[in-house]
């Protein structure tokens, strides 16, 4: 009996090596937190955990849906100007979620237009978008943007909103396990990602299922990569092709299983690198401390996860819990890595945008 047992023991520790290994190849480091914004001498609070996005100069956006407004801040948290206000005219928003910084211009993109400023908040141009947009980004003369109810993954467009070309092929889902829900919701659900832009080359990260594209300036697809061995995924994949969901007697739209979410928030790219912001859902799932955030560090040439960073919010405890939205990373002048994320501490009860630096 005791050779069984030891039998047994010896096949199931065989099984690990492979992922004991490779742990061991990815590096774990803590993120120190340097700076939080807003300072408290501004007197800006947030009414929702903001989206983000950092300049050449080291100033930080920071895009408020609810208060239909984005803050401008400097290094040092001074806010140094609002974008925007309430409204449908030239200069307004309405629920602004995406931002996109390239050169010498603000994108911004809300319920109904896609809004172009320039670095001091100067309104330049604004055009008109029928469709939910997934996700935006700006890749030399040109915007991309992910859109439910389109046919293609990305679409291409002139900064005044005529259509160039359109790439890459969206998953595709039975719509009838699906009962009740309109089919461009269903489509901005299973499609929810990332557009990423290097100087030569245009990205696609999918939140729900962790799958990397790559493609050329032209849209043509050059790999797709898929992060392995993670049961979260396997059960995201199950659920939304094979089991689906339904609208309840409130009209809700529900999944027929509480156990489904995002693989992850945001992504960022930077240096041939890729930073992957996981989910809330996904940290639970793996039984990981969510009083602690995680960032995985993704190498686009060998499509390997090869780091990985954690990070606390202001205080270190146990009781302590936070939920991030964006992510945002950019150089200091000493070379050394500054990572940007925004979450919603709930000890606080308040939003944050915390500036982290790489210690090593």
């Amino acid at each position: 009996m005791k050779k069984k047992i030891l039998i047994v023991f010896f096949v199931i520790f065989l099984f690990q090596i492979p992922y004991i290994l490779t742990e061991k190849r990815i590096k774990v480091e803590e993120l120190k937190l340097i700076r939080v914004l807003p300072v408290k001498e501004e007197r800006v609070f947030f009414k929702t955990t903001p989206f983000i996005v950092v300049d050449n100069f080291g100033n930080v956006y920071a895009v408020d849906n609810r208060e239909h407004t984005v803050y401008k801040f400097d290094r040092n948290g001074k806010l140094l100007q609002k974008i925007g206000r309430k409204g449908e005219g030239p200069g307004d928003l309405e629920f602004p979620v995406h931002i996109c910084v390239r050169k010498d211009k603000v994108f911004i993109s809300d319920n109904r237009a896609i809004s172009i400023f320039d670095l001091n908040g100067k309104f330049i141009n604004r055009f008109r978008k029928f469709r939910h947009i997934i996700s935006m980004a700006v890749f030399r003369d040109t915007i991309l943007l992910t859109e439910s109810s389109a046919e293609k993954l990305i679409n291409v467009y002139d900064f005044k909103g005529k259509k160039l070309n359109s790439f890459g092929e969206k998953y595709k889902v039975d719509y009838s396990i699906y009962k009740g829900w309109p089919k461009a919701y269903i489509d901005q659900m299973i499609n929810r990602g990332k557009i990423l832009c290097s100087n030569n080359y245009i990205f696609y990260i999918s939140y729900a299922f962790g799958d990397v594209f790559g493609y050329s300036a032209s849209g043509k697809l050059l790999f797709k990569k898929e992060i392995k061995n993670i049961d979260f995924i396997k059960k995201s994949r199950q659920l939304l092709f094979k089991i689906g969901g339904k609208i309840n007697k409130r009209g809700y739209y529900i999944l027929k299983r509480k156990d489904w979410g995002y693989f992850l928030n945001d992504a960022f790219y930077f240096k041939n690198k890729i930073y992957l912001l996981l989910s809330e859902n996904y940290l639970r799932f793996s039984k990981r401390d969510i009083s602690k955030g995680e960032i995985w560090q993704f190498d686009v040439k060998t499509g390997k996860i090869e780091r990985k960073f954690y990070f606390y919010p202001l205080e270190r405890d146990k009781i302590n819990k936070i939920y991030t939205r964006s992510l945002a990373i950019r150089k200091n002048e000493n070379n050394k890595l500054l990572i940007y994320i925004s979450y919603y501490d709930d000890r606080k009860g308040d939003f944050f945008i915390g500036k982290y630096i790489k210690q090593n």
